[in-house]
């Protein structure tokens, strides 16, 4: 099931409506907040370019949203795979 939502989540997060993309920047935080890491790894090297270009973002709504994102996948994957993703 992971496959999937990390697959269908990944437009929303660089659509340009705000409010999409915040809220999908919100999913994967929830994401990777509550999925044990074994099942999250794989989809590193996939979320963390998109949040990261989000973070850069001028606009404070999405790039709050995104920062927290990207601190959520930091804090729950593995290592290994934070580093391999940048």
């Amino acid at each position: 099931m992971a496959p999937q939502i990390f697959k269908a989540i990944i437009p929303p997060i660089d659509s340009l409506r705000s409010q999409v993309s915040k809220n999908a920047c919100l999913t994967v935080s929830t994401l990777y907040n509550e999925l044990p890491s074994r099942d999250i790894d794989p989809f590193t090297e996939t979320c963390m370019p998109v949040l990261l270009k989000r973070a850069a973002d001028t606009n404070a709504f999405i790039s709050e949203q995104a920062k927290n994102a990207l601190a959520s996948l930091v804090q729950n994957c593995s290592e290994n795979k934070v580093f391999a993703a940048l």
